[in-house]
């Protein structure tokens, strides 16, 4: 039966996944009872990671087929922006020898963002858009912004007027706005 499969091992488990997963087969796991009474540590690692590749799986098919179609959407309207911006070029080398910083938001980032400001001028900074007004009403103006919305989220991170003075790092599919 191409519905069964036997595996000893957590690789082959993690090989068939892929292809249960998109044929929307269910996934019933049996574990031999010498395993169960032998090594319960190894079989609930072995549960830990099926989890965690279905919520990868479902995670990755989720971003492709349910939001594709607004992506499409927006690299298409993107298309003016895309042709009138600069190239990548002009940055060859401008930051070559510093460290890279990422900033994230998050619940420290109000309380650690000054530790970084004695530093702003050594290293190259990239912001993401959800953290941006705040490490600007700081007194920090990233290097780069990292913007990844196909939503008007984008545009309220984004709209501020130091904009102007940071680099952006969007996708073709970003909102437009």
């Amino acid at each position: 039966n191409p519905n069964i499969r036997i595996s000893n091992n957590f690789e082959d488990v993690k090989n068939d996944y892929h292809g249960l997963f998109f044929w929307n087969y269910k996934l019933n796991l049996c574990a031999v009872k010498f395993y169960e009474t032998q090594d319960s540590v190894k079989i609930k690692e072995f549960k830990e990671g099926i989890e965690k590749i279905h919520g990868m799986y479902q995670s990755n098919y989720s971003n492709l087929f349910k939001k594709a179609p607004k992506w499409t959407l927006s690299a298409f309207n993107n298309l003016p922006n895309i042709i009138k911006n600069r190239d990548l070029h002009s940055l060859k080398d401008k930051y070559k020898g510093k460290t890279a910083v990422i900033i994230s938001a998050g619940p420290s980032l109000d309380k650690n963002i000054q530790d970084l400001k004695p530093y702003t001028d050594k290293v190259v900074t990239f912001c993401v858009g959800t953290a941006l007004k705040t490490v600007v009403k700081h007194g920090i103006i990233p290097d780069f912004a990292v913007a990844i919305e196909i939503t008007r989220a984008t545009e309220r991170q984004l709209n501020i007027p130091e904009i102007e003075k940071i680099n952006l790092v969007v996708s073709t599919h970003i909102h437009p706005e």
